[in-house]
């Protein structure tokens, strides 16, 4: 780059504490003994940084006037590319693990610790948390009770629209962070049977209640979760997952054509190069609904009433706690 001091962006900065709300470094961390001076200049996402040296350019080929555009960390980078961009939009990483992100106008700030906001590359807020349940859960659940397991065959065999009798909390292991913080909570499921795909899919509804919880303390703490619900991570490709979550969350679920993290860092290039700065403008042009799942009135008061009973059964076994 074109410069030696160096330079960083606000979603990676507020992990080493840049204050996103003021855009800048907290006076408060002179007095840890930090000197402040020597941390990194700090740049919104989709700014350019500087531009690449000409060893560089001519070790890849490109032009020494190439632009360095500030990113984001790869959370924020998927929620950019779910689809997610309108204020009360909301996004869900499901992988190993679940990630909850809401589209704000402003911060939110949580008491209990358990959800915390990062900037959005359209200058609003991402008010979010991370918790343990999740794809990791729902395999090691089957596996515990039927041994390896083919998710993916069950997912394509997972047909029957009835809703289980059985409530689940699938975890990898004991511990939760989200939606509330219980480092020793163990999961638990009522199932019982022989049938795989039973039990497949009360996992898939315990997910999708933990994730509609999820929703509703961000909401609660002033977060405008009003929109839809844009889905990354490899369980937006799993079609009886997302018609469940429509149905529990009681929003339309959406999956774009490419919703992954090194999408959204190139839509924040985009932004720059070719869209002058604006967020609106480069998501309209670059991202494709590829799936909408819409909830079903008939089923949604059945799902309400069985979310309830989770709720009731997590708030049993958390208060058993020592």
């Amino acid at each position: 780059m074109q410069t030696n001091t160096p330079i960083s962006d606000e979603s990676n900065a507020l992990k080493t504490g840049y204050d996103i709300i003021d855009r800048s470094w907290p006076e408060y961390l002179e007095q840890t003994g930090i000197d402040v001076e020597k941390l990194p200049r700090v740049r919104p996402i989709g700014t350019t940084m500087g531009t690449i040296g000409k060893r560089i350019a001519q070790d890849f080929g490109l032009s020494d006037s190439c632009k360095i555009i500030s990113g984001m960390s790869d959370g924020t980078a998927a929620c950019a590319a779910s689809g997610a961009r309108h204020i009360g939009d909301m996004s869900t990483t499901l992988g190993t693990t679940i990630v909850w992100k809401a589209l704000s106008g402003k911060p939110i700030c949580d008491p209990a610790g358990r959800l915390y906001s990062h900037r959005h590359p359209s200058g609003n807020f991402l008010p979010g948390g991370a918790g343990n349940s999740g794809g990791g859960g729902i395999r090691e659940t089957l596996q515990t009770v039927f041994g390896d397991t083919d998710l993916d065959a069950l997912a394509n065999e997972c047909h029957q629209p009835e809703i289980t009798p059985f409530l689940t909390y699938p975890l990898p292991m004991n511990g939760e962070r989200y939606p509330f913080v219980d480092s020793s909570f163990v999961p638990f499921s009522t199932f019982s049977g022989d049938d795989p795909i039973a039990l497949y899919r009360s996992c898939l509804e315990g997910v999708s209640f933990i994730e509609k919880w999820g929703f509703e303390i961000i909401s609660e703490l002033g977060g405008e979760c009003t929109g839809e619900v844009w889905t990354a991570g490899s369980g937006a490709h799993v079609e009886p997952w997302m018609r469940i979550r429509a149905n529990v969350i009681g929003k339309p679920v959406c999956r774009a054509e490419s919703p992954e993290s090194g999408f959204g860092a190139a839509m924040a290039a985009a932004m720059n190069v070719w869209y002058d700065g604006n967020w609106t403008a480069t998501a309209d042009a670059m991202i494709h609904e590829a799936g909408r799942f819409d909830p079903q009135p008939n089923v949604q008061g059945l799902y309400q009433e069985k979310y309830e009973q989770f709720r009731s059964e997590c708030a049993r076994r958390i208060s058993l706690r020592p």
